[in-house]
């Protein structure tokens, strides 16, 4: 009986033994828990926010931890990283905001050359037919004239006015460059009614005008302003030659189908190598005086450049040129006819 009651009472201290264990594991657990929340977790949190807050561009408000350890060492490595960072934003917006100044008096700098180039040029343009006009007026007027002449000064009055009325219109067509009014149109067609147009003033010098080009040619444009970009392509192509010869148009797709490219190709005396990058600039011609303006081409890039498009120039002299344009085809299911 002794034996028993011995065994008992060992038994009743080693539950309460294994008990007081795993009270004091738990608590240990909560403590650890406690200090853990304490110690890391609100300095870990802390940390990222700060680092979430750089990220978005936030540097403003250091953080501060008193861990006297690791985490406080970290918290004033993010701090000079954020005045850094701080600092680095503020040049560069500072140099973003000098370039843009420059750009924009880079931009006036180049109006005013181009406001001047075109003034100049429309005094030149304009000069003569005035000179002529004003000179035969006064002839006229202080009876130099004889009266069999007179038909003739007066239709040489006509014809200047006329010349000043055209250039000024074409100045005034460079100056007002309308959006252009899109619809689907088959360029093929453009092509043809372009070359029916042209035809008779080109076997005036034995030119054919031939055409390269699917008969389906679907694009999103304004055609009544693509017209006028092809016919002054064509009559500057026929100007070109002084001899029998043909003049191209070829239409193909590129940039896997979502361009057009529209070539127009001559067999004439080529452009001098000096002249190729002065071709669109306006009032700038090789023709003669009283032939050409020299708008027709800047009013044409101007033309192609609204449609988003892009027009580019080869030649060599004595080997003919190649004006290349390209147009955005739009989406096939709004060009799709």
């Amino acid at each position: 009986q002794l034996a028993v009651r011995r065994s008992e009472l060992i038994a009743w201290h080693a539950e309460r033994a294994l008990t007081t264990a795993v009270a004091l594991l738990v608590i240990a657990g909560l403590c650890g828990s406690l200090l853990g929340l304490r110690w890391v977790a609100r300095p870990v949190q802390k940390l990222a926010e700060k680092a979430s807050r750089m990220g978005k561009g936030d540097f403003e408000g250091p953080l501060a931890l008193d861990t006297k350890d690791e985490f406080e060492l970290l918290a004033d490595t993010l701090n000079e990283a954020s005045r850094e960072l701080a600092a680095a934003r503020e040049r560069l917006e500072s140099e973003t905001r000098a370039r843009l100044d420059a750009l924009d008096q880079v931009r006036r700098a180049d109006r005013l050359v181009s406001v001047g180039r075109i003034a100049a040029g429309l005094a030149h343009e304009l000069g003569t037919p005035i000179h002529v006009v004003s000179e035969r007026a006064k002839m006229a007027r202080q009876g130099e004239v004889e009266p069999a002449d007179m038909p003739r000064t007066l239709d040489i009055i006509i014809e200047q006015t006329a010349r000043i009325a055209g250039t000024i219109r074409q100045v005034l067509d460079l100056a007002r460059q309308q959006p252009p009014n899109r619809s689907t149109v088959n360029l093929r067609l453009l092509l043809d009614s372009t070359r029916e147009l042209l035809t008779p003033l080109a076997q005036k010098k034995a030119i054919q005008i031939e055409i390269e080009a699917p008969e389906h040619a679907p694009a999103l444009l304004d055609a009544s302003q693509i017209r006028q970009v092809v016919m002054n392509l064509v009559m500057n192509a026929i100007h070109a030659m002084d001899r029998p010869g043909t003049i191209l148009l070829a239409l193909r797709e590129a940039d896997g189908g979502r361009t057009w490219l529209l070539e127009v190709q001559d067999q004439g005396s080529g452009i001098a190598p000096e002249n190729l990058s002065r071709i669109f600039e306006p009032f700038f011609t090789t023709k003669p005086v009283g032939e050409g303006t020299g708008l027709g081409l800047s009013i044409a890039a101007g033309i192609v450049q609204e449609h988003g498009g892009t027009i580019q120039v080869s030649s060599e002299p004595g080997q003919g040129s190649k004006f290349s344009v390209r147009l955005p085809r739009g989406s096939r299911e709004e060009a799709a006819t």
